[in-house]
């Protein structure tokens, strides 16, 4: 077994992501880090499997043309990161603000994840994928989603306020709040079962 730090972590997989510090092309696997500091770490082409990060700081890193798959990131710091076309495939996100990522050019797509008490507030992200997700106590606020994708993902007491749902794709969507006075919709896509979920604000009773 490896030593463990103050901290509480294996500090022989501390020292393996910090010498991946300015990886590519690398696979990444069953890491375990708890209150680890990634800071400004660089990663182009990397693929994280099975990897839990835990309060984990990556503040500053940047992630190009990398996914996650089957990962869980519980409370992260995000701030000023930069995700450039990265994808989440079964993965865990619990209280994660990505309002506090790099407003330079994100872009990210995410599949069948959990997303519990995350926030998305004041952001471009025109055409992004949150597809067949769990979206928990979450919110979309202030920001562009023209054309994105929410395709077969069940909502659970998440919030969408203020935001351009323009060309999205609610198919197969359910659960949402979605005031039309407050978003724009015009030629979102929905199910005629799912469409009447737009009335609930008006307090119509319907069969």
């Amino acid at each position: 077994m490896g030593s463990k730090n103050l901290n509480g972590f294996d500090t022989a997989m501390e020292k393996k992501i910090n010498e991946l510090s300015e990886c590519q092309d690398q696979v990444v696997e069953d890491v375990k880090l708890e209150k680890a500091s990634l800071y400004a770490g660089e990663y182009y082409n990397c693929s994280f499997r099975n990897c839990s990060f835990d309060a984990v700081d990556f503040s500053g890193c940047l992630f190009e043309k990398c996914e996650f798959i089957s990962c869980s990131i519980v409370l992260p710091k995000f701030d000023n990161a930069r995700f450039f076309d990265v994808s989440f495939k079964e993965c865990k996100f619990v209280g994660a603000k990505f309002s506090v990522l790099s407003d330079f050019a994100v872009s990210f797509s995410i599949f069948d994840t959990v997303l519990l008490s995350c926030s998305f507030t004041d952001m471009s992200l025109p055409k992004t994928k949150f597809e067949n997700c769990k979206i928990n106590d979450s919110l979309f606020e202030n920001c562009d989603l023209r054309k994105s994708s929410f395709s077969n993902s069940r909502f659970d007491a998440g919030q969408i306020i203020n935001c351009d749902l323009r060309e999205c794709n609610f198919l197969e969507t359910s659960g949402f709040n979605i005031n039309p006075n407050e978003n724009k919709i015009k030629n979102a896509r929905f199910d005629v079962s799912n469409a009447l979920e737009l009335l609930n604000c008006y307090g119509l009773k319907y069969k």
